[in-house]
């Protein structure tokens, strides 16, 4: 880059101001982008929890920073009741997830931080505690394929696992069970 290959190709002039315009560019692209990739982000956190639970799972807001940093704010976990009908199993106000790395079949996460979370269960008309069990919420797992050896098994191991104020909300059987009451 001499002066003169600058004045000959017209970069002299933009000097300054190209640093500028390229700069107010990235940025637009930035701004542009995030939202999109947090609306993939988000549609792929609750179709993997669809594929693995017979329940579904509700993102009001999430936020994805770089490199491997989620944070969640409006989660709910939408399940069947006793009686067949929708029924809100948990809700959480806030949760930060941390990866170890990219995710390639199995899943690293170097931490979870669940902070409010509440679970919620019904009081039967015999007097008995209604919470869904494991067997109900989980859809069976398939057999082990020939991909489990490589990785690709689509488990998920967590390093740390951080529960703040969390509660277990009993109401009866017929009762609302959403947030907004």
């Amino acid at each position: 880059w001499s002066p003169a290959f600058a004045k000959r190709n017209g970069l002299a002039r933009w000097g300054w101001r190209g640093g500028v315009v390229a700069i107010l560019l990235i940025l637009l692209v930035i701004v542009l982008v995030e939202p999109i990739v947090n609306s993939i982000i988000r549609g792929r956190i609750e179709a993997a929890v669809s594929a693995q639970m017979n329940a579904t799972l509700q993102i009001d807001e999430l936020h994805y920073s770089l490199p491997f940093s989620v944070s969640v704010r409006g989660l709910r976990l939408i399940g069947t009741g006793p009686d067949g009908s929708p029924l809100t199993l948990g809700d959480l106000p806030d949760a930060k997830i941390s990866l170890a790395g990219l995710p390639h079949g199995t899943v690293n996460i170097a931490s979870v931080e669940l902070d409010g979370l509440t679970w919620f269960a019904l009081r039967l008309p015999s007097g008995k505690l209604w919470l869904p069990s494991a067997g109900t919420l989980m859809k069976p797992s398939p057999p082990a394929g020939p991909d489990a050896e490589n990785g690709s098994s689509g488990a998920v191991h967590v390093g740390q696992f951080s529960l703040k104020d969390a509660k277990l909300l009993v109401r009866p059987v017929g009762a609302a069970m959403d947030m907004e009451e």
